[in-house]
């Protein structure tokens, strides 16, 4: 899977994939500091957006098939984990995630004129 852009907000992360206009989002809710480079944090959500030919004229919104509050009651710490900064830079942050995945994450366009910095 080519994975576009990937954008890290309080609440979700959105990763852009496939044809133009494909996301997926998955919401999660930060539950702490782990120390000074990293968080915890337990997933709640997410869905599919598709726009574009394949999402019609109005676009398609698609939730995303885990009921993540349903997982952790069944399988307490499922839905949790940590996720540590190695480098950040005003364009690009790397990650490792407590399950050992990496994640390379590019601010998207115009982040710095919507935060008025």
């Amino acid at each position: 899977m080519l994975i576009r852009a990937i954008r890290l907000t309080s609440c979700f992360v959105q990763v852009e994939f496939g044809p133009p206009g494909t996301s997926l989002s998955i919401e999660a809710v930060m539950e702490g500091i782990r120390d000074d480079n990293s968080f915890f944090y337990r997933f709640s959500g997410g869905y599919f957006d598709v726009q574009g030919t394949w999402g019609g004229p109005d676009g398609m919104r698609i939730p995303y098939p885990v009921p993540f509050d349903v997982l952790e009651k069944l399988r307490p710490g499922q839905t949790k984990g940590w996720f540590a900064t190695t480098y950040l830079d005003e364009r690009l942050r790397i990650s490792r995630g407590n399950k050992g995945s990496v994640f390379v994450l590019k601010r998207s366009g115009g982040y710095w004129e919507k935060e008025g910095v």
